[in-house]
């Protein structure tokens, strides 16, 4: 019997734009879920969906343009669907994902923006402003000094470096080096914001396993959390000593094997998003301990069943179209943080 080809989004990036490379599926084996598809399945939906002239997209065979709105539309299928982090997308993934029933809901919800999981332009809008904030010399791609600003400095400079590693990368192309694309930036937003997700726990896991040995050594924890410490005192606040943390995490994520923490673990225990934090995001980690002194939850005043990054793309959605609309009433007419 033979074997069932895998199911391929396949697209490619105008040569002129090397920055932006996302993953490709190459080789007529492949039953592809093109672009052309997607395009006529989302972007008649989304509002001002015409041709960016800040990046340049175009599919490979019919020429067509592809604008940001529909290149991130397509990086959130892979990061929600590419459970594998192959760069394509095979029938068995696309069937346990919830895409096709969310591209179901498009001929029936008549505002995109509730869309969440994969088609909002709200966050869209967010991603794209993100990006075009930190990229100051607009060459489309983001380096290490540009991404430490990310967050007011919050992460931690090993974790950028990690994160430009190559640890996290999944496109196919050739990229270059010492830059972040579009693509890796929709990533890496993503994670940060919602750590509770698989691909997010996957993606810091990556980050944190120094030797790639598949699980988090006590040395792997102090690398990391020395810059933390250091970070924390900064701030004037006395860090916790390394082997206090130590036995608090370990509590914390329960792991099979003592001193040694997997991926496993972390899903199973839930609580990801506060590990992590404790290691490299110095504002989360204190913001987190302040809310638990004091006995407050997080985000009261939102929807319960809304997704960490639900709310954060809402609070930062809410916030651009508010400082827009200031800088109207102000008749400022220079460039504002995002072109859209």
């Amino acid at each position: 019997m033979p074997l069932t080809p895998p199911i391929a989004v396949r697209f490619t990036v105008n040569p002129s734009d090397p920055a932006l490379t996302p993953p490709t599926a190459l080789g007529p084996a492949h039953t592809a879920l093109t672009l052309t598809v997607i395009t006529a399945l989302a972007l008649p939906l989304m509002p001002g969906h015409t041709h960016s002239p800040h990046i340049n997209y175009s599919d490979s065979r019919h020429g067509s343009p592809v604008t940001p709105p529909l290149f991130q539309v397509i990086q959130r299928i892979f990061y929600t669907v590419n459970r594998s982090w192959s760069g394509m997308i095979s029938r068995e993934e696309l069937r346990r994902s919830s895409f096709l029933q969310a591209v179901s809901q498009l001929e029936v919800e008549p505002d995109i923006n509730r869309m969440t999981s994969f088609f909002s332009y709200e966050h869209f809008y967010v991603i794209y402003c993100k990006f075009w904030e930190l990229d100051l010399d607009r060459d489309l791609t983001i380096d290490r000094s540009d991404l430490a600003r990310h967050g007011d400095g919050a992460i931690s400079s090993r974790m950028i470096d990690r994160i430009f590693s190559g640890a996290v990368t999944r496109a196919r192309l050739p990229r270059k080096v010492g830059k972040l694309s579009y693509a890796d930036f929709v990533w890496f937003l993503l994670s940060e914001e919602d750590k509770t997700t698989p691909t997010s726990t996957e993606y810091w896991f990556r980050c944190m396993d120094l030797d790639g040995d598949g699980a988090l050594s006590m040395f792997e924890l102090e690398f990391f959390y020395e810059e933390q410490a250091q970070r924390m005192a900064a701030r004037g606040v006395e860090p916790l000593p390394f082997h206090d943390l130590a036995r608090q995490v370990l509590d914390l994520v329960a792991p099979r094997c003592p001193g040694r923490i997997t991926l496993r673990d972390l899903k199973q225990c839930g609580l990801a998003g506060e590990f992590f934090d404790a290691f490299f995001n110095v504002d989360k980690y204190l913001a987190r301990e302040q809310r638990e002194q004091a006995g407050t939850p997080q985000d009261t005043d939102s929807d319960p069943a809304a997704s960490a990054w639900d709310r954060y793309a809402a609070e930062e959605y809410d916030f651009l179209v508010a400082e827009e609309a200031m800088a109207e009433d102000d008749d400022d007419h220079d460039e504002g943080p995002c072109p859209l």
